[in-house]
């Protein structure tokens, strides 16, 4: 079942000042960089999967998947960016779509109303960023630029575990983890929601543009 560490907005809320785009601790292991490229095995998925754990609702089943080490190469953020080559790539093949997917992802990871819960007037950028980059670790992304211990001060708890539910196993999604991972309100759940969403969908373009970019410098 969902652990009970639910995480309230003023928990994170708190954490965000301690973080700082001047962290020295860029390059010490942390839970996150340890448990990145985790996912679910092809047999546990497999056993997951029954008539009443399709779809978001209530009847779901409230199994939690198990994850474990995904065996393959890290696959660096900087070695192929969105902007710099998978962008580039699809406009090679359709501008029109590569034009559309760069849009929905620039307005996704800028929407901000400037609040958490009922305190306004905050920068929420630091625990948006993190939210995209723990989806990136889950798979397999690694951003060198990145502060990885931003991740583990503000995705903890019920809050990781429904990033993962819904990046990885989104059938696994209930109305019910959906309530009770964190007390924000729904427009800022559904902005949690929409961040896991399309980190996953760059995170399926980066691989599948880098694949098509092999091949086609191969030829």
């Amino acid at each position: 079942a969902m652990p009970d560490s639910k995480i309230s907005f003023k928990h994170i809320l708190a954490r965000m000042p301690r973080l700082s785009k001047d962290d020295s601790d860029l390059e010490s292991p942390t839970a996150v960089q340890q448990e990145e490229s985790r996912a679910p095995s092809p047999s546990k998925l497999a056993s997951a999967i029954s008539p009443g754990t399709l779809g978001f609702g209530p009847d779901a089943s409230d199994r939690v998947p198990e994850w474990r080490p995904i065996r393959a190469p890290t696959f660096v953020f900087q070695n192929f960016t969105w902007a710099d080559h998978a962008f580039s790539t699809l406009v090679r093949y359709n501008e029109p779509v590569a034009e559309l997917l760069n849009d929905e992802f620039q307005s996704i990871k800028e929407l901000t109303y400037g609040f958490i819960g009922d305190v306004q007037g905050v920068d929420t950028f630091t625990f948006r960023w993190a939210v995209w980059n723990y989806v990136f670790s889950l798979y397999g992304i690694t951003d060198r630029e990145y502060l990885y211990t931003q991740v583990d001060v503000l995705v903890q708890g019920a809050v990781r575990e429904w990033i993962k539910i819904l990046a990885c196993l989104p059938h696994q999604a209930t109305a019910k983890r959906y309530a009770e991972f964190t007390d924000f309100g729904h427009s800022e759940k559904v902005h949690v929601c929409l961040l896991i969403i399309e980190a996953r969908h760059m995170a399926e373009l980066l691989y599948c543009m880098h694949a098509v970019s092999q091949f086609a410098d191969s030829q």
